[in-house]
């Protein structure tokens, strides 16, 4: 019959200073976080401006013109890169 026996592992004799330096390296930190929320005014349908990409908020019958063509806003949405009007934001943006 075998006996079973139990193996430890030995800390370094110094193991608190190495966990202090350790530990914060090992556990998830979190950061804190600002959030900066900018309000515009929507546009007015009576003047037709250019479309930007500037977090402006666009109301449905907003009309803007983007690379010399005139589009009207289907649906409330707010700018940003990338949702320029044309043919891949056909849900926000139709062609006049």
């Amino acid at each position: 019959m075998m006996k079973k026996t139990q193996s430890t592992i030995q800390l370094p004799k110094h193991w608190s200073l190495l966990l202090t330096i350790l530990m914060p390296l090992l556990l998830p930190t979190t950061v804190p976080t600002t959030t900066t929320t900018i309000m515009t005014t929507p546009q007015s349908t009576g003047r037709l401006s250019r479309w930007s990409a500037l977090l402006v908020s666009y109301r449905r019958g907003d009309e803007v013109i983007y690379n010399g063509m005139r589009y009207r806003c289907l649906t409330p949405h707010q700018s940003y890169a990338g949702a320029e009007p044309g043919l891949l934001t056909w849900a926000l943006w139709k062609k006049v």
